[in-house]
């Protein structure tokens, strides 16, 4: 009965958006009336340590292990990956989701292991590793290439938008104040790495805390009902992995996500559950008097994201133009040219001739010397607002560029550069996944620093 409602629906042909919503409620009724699944109608994150994650439900805005308690994006800091898996599959993720992985793998596939019986013949028996932490630097880099070969190229040949571009300085007005805007925001793609990180066109892996035992089709819900959720050993797994702190993706039954509050996730957090030493001390802050919490995940194992956006992003473009100016060096211009009275063209009627444009591409040093951080900052400014869906009036924005030059220039870049960032957030909404305050589902209750939005009004007042 419960694999009959996959077939009615023509799960693995159908591709319309209506047939997905289908099959995605179909597999969730499987799973919520399956004696081995979790009622997804009363899902939360950390209701009970047993709970799936639940992608496609209403956890899908959390953006759960890239927002801090700041409501800024952030990835791990690469010194705090650690490798996870066999020597002959080995992924990395963060230093104690590693840590519980290995443990959680050992238990269930030593031969002494009390659930040896349940596993050997089901998915989960051998329980290689096959995807965990992803570069979003990497993400990013692939997802712009896509962006330049399917969007910006074609837009560039139409309306004779490329004989316009002749040097750095056009193309990234064109970037910013037309295709930007009129192409890629309205598709919902967003060049800025604290944006495209929280958008659909990014993996999850991003976060580091996620470690995938399979490399199965996540819409394939008839396979993923057969394979896990019928599999004797599924509530096993789904247990065990509560027992070392993690969640099940329910729509990846093979996907494992730890679990930020959970006790046992703790432990491995503040290094009490090390594999060598049972007994090694508690990690400590930084002031060395309190030991590690739950909220304090963020600032010792992760970089927030928005401090490096500005220097990605130069380089992005930097290396988009170089790229596309190595395709086509020259351009071709319309000149007109007006005959005397005189000429066979008694008229004086002009005529046009072509002429050819060289176009030179563009060194960091020019990069650097050309263009000041002023203006990075800006744009910068104007890219965040686009993407949360705000357009300020021009009087408006001429403030906030005001305020943003002089903190730079009174202040520090990297005043400003936090001035900008709380400034956006400050509206609250994004376009790519819903609202900021969501993150107060962690309860991290990390308290925001206002220090530098007082600074800044103080000048401009001034």
């Amino acid at each position: 009965m419960l694999v009959s409602i996959f077939l009615r629906t023509g799960l693995r042909d159908s591709r319309s958006l209506t047939d997905l919503r289908v099959k995605q409620g179909n597999y969730a009724t499987a799973f919520m009336n399956s004696p081995r699944g979790t009622d997804s109608s009363e899902f939360s994150f950390f209701d009970r340590s047993a709970n799936p994650w639940d992608k496609w439900g209403k956890a899908q805005f959390l953006d759960y292990g890239l927002v801090d308690g700041e409501g800024d994006v952030v990835v791990p800091n690469p010194q705090a990956l650690r490798v996870a898996g066999k020597e002959t599959n080995m992924v990395f993720a963060v230093d104690f989701a590693a840590r519980a992985f290995e443990d959680f793998r050992y238990n269930f596939t030593s031969e002494g292991s009390p659930h040896t019986r349940k596993i050997m013949k089901s998915p989960y028996a051998a329980f290689n590793t096959f995807r965990g932490y992803v570069s979003l630097n990497t993400e990013h880099s692939k997802f712009l290439e896509d962006v330049y070969s399917g969007y910006m190229a074609p837009y560039l040949r139409s309306g004779g938008r490329d004989e316009r571009i002749n040097n750095f300085h056009d193309f990234v007005e064109f970037v910013l104040n037309d295709f930007y805007p009129n192409v890629m925001i309205p598709e919902g793609l967003m060049m800025t790495r604290s944006n495209f990180a929280r958008s659909a066109k990014c993996t999850p892996l991003i976060n580091g805390l996620i470690i995938e035992i399979d490399t199965g089709n996540h819409n394939d819900d008839l396979v993923k009902y057969n394979r896990y959720l019928a599999s004797e050993a599924y509530d096993v797994i789904k247990d065990g992995a509560a027992v070392h702190g993690f969640m099940m993706d329910k729509n990846a039954p093979w996907r494992f996500v730890a679990n930020l509050n959970s006790p046992k996730m703790l432990e491995y957090i503040q290094g009490k559950k090390l594999l060598k030493d049972q007994n090694q001390a508690t990690r400590f802050k930084a002031d060395g008097k309190e030991a590690l919490e739950k909220g304090d995940v963020f600032d010792y194992y992760y970089n927030k994201v928005y401090l490096s956006d500005i220097p990605k992003l130069k380089a992005t473009l930097r290396n988009i133009y170089n790229a596309h100016v190595g395709r086509r060096i020259y351009t071709t211009s319309a000149v007109p040219v007006f005959c005397s009275a005189n000429s066979d063209d008694v008229g004086g009627n002009p005529v046009v001739n072509s002429r050819r444009n060289f176009r030179s591409q563009i060194s960091k040093e020019e990069l650097m010397s050309q263009y000041e951080d002023d203006y990075w900052l800006f744009q910068y400014m104007k890219m965040r607002l686009l993407e949360v869906g705000v357009i300020l009036n021009p009087e408006r924005l001429l403030k906030q560029k005001t305020k943003i030059f002089n903190i730079n220039k009174y202040i520090s870049y990297d005043d400003a550069l936090l001035y900008v960032n709380s400034y956006v957030k400050g509206f609250g909404v994004s376009l790519t996944s819903g609202d900021f305050r969501s993150i107060r589902t962690y309860d991290f209750n990390i308290a925001r620093k206002p220090g530098f939005v007082a600074k800044a009004q103080q000048i401009d007042e001034g």
